[in-house]
């Protein structure tokens, strides 16, 4: 095993002048690293040849790909809601959300609310409660079925943090002043949109954090 050891770090600094990094080197103590030979001559064959996946790698394409899914998810609801849902009379502006866009002169506060529906949908905004559980229950029995429970956590608070962001930054465009343009009704209906969007993701997180403790304590849901 040592000369093996050794075999492999002498063919890495043969070869970083092709473009290897040096940090493999230390990545040998600690983290495993899967080499898929493309020859028979393991460790014979060019490093053109060779593919380097670590571990880390590994579970990060993995968490890319279970948001990727639970984002398409949230998107086919959200056509075929709007699908069966009649066209609305609304005059205040349009209601495509969460946040309905007010009809204003200033191009800027359009621009940023309709930025902040688009974090939203894709950071996973749910308006039914029975779905984002029915979600959340059929994203853990996945994950665990494929060992990736670990995986699945970590990303989910990872999720939280990144709803932190998010409501910080309402809470500044809110308290920014682009709102005074508005009439006082105007105002006043965009306020009660945006705070009710507000509260629903804070409702989706305590749900989500009551679901990890018993995730982490029993890990069963």
């Amino acid at each position: 095993m040592e000369h093996q050891a050794l075999s492999v770090s002498q063919r890495l600094m043969r070869t970083s002048r092709t473009g290897v990094s040096h940090r493999l080197l230390a990545s040998l103590k600690g983290v495993s690293v899967i080499w898929v030979l493309c020859s028979s001559a393991a460790f014979d064959a060019p490093m053109a040849d060779q593919v380097v996946v670590t571990d880390e790698q590994a579970k990060l394409a993995r968490s890319r790909e279970l948001r990727r899914a639970r984002n398409q998810r949230y998107r086919e609801k959200l056509k075929l809601k709007e699908a069966v849902t009649p066209p609305s009379t609304e005059v205040y502006g349009t209601p495509r959300g969460p946040i309905i866009l007010p009809l204003t002169p200033n191009p800027a506060l359009t621009t940023a609310l309709a930025t902040f529906n688009a974090r939203l949908r894709d950071w996973g905004y749910e308006e039914d409660r029975v779905a984002f559980r029915a979600c959340l229950e059929e994203e853990w029995g996945a994950a665990q079925k494929a060992g990736d429970g670990d995986l699945w956590i970590g990303q989910r608070e990872a999720w939280i943090r990144e709803s932190d962001v998010l409501l910080d930054d309402i809470e500044q465009f809110l308290g920014s002043g682009m709102l005074e343009i508005l009439s006082h009704t105007a105002c006043s209906r965009l306020w009660a949109s945006i705070t009710s969007a507000v509260f629903k993701v804070q409702w989706q997180v305590a749900v989500l954090e009551v679901f990890l403790d018993v995730c982490t304590s029993q890990d069963v849901p």
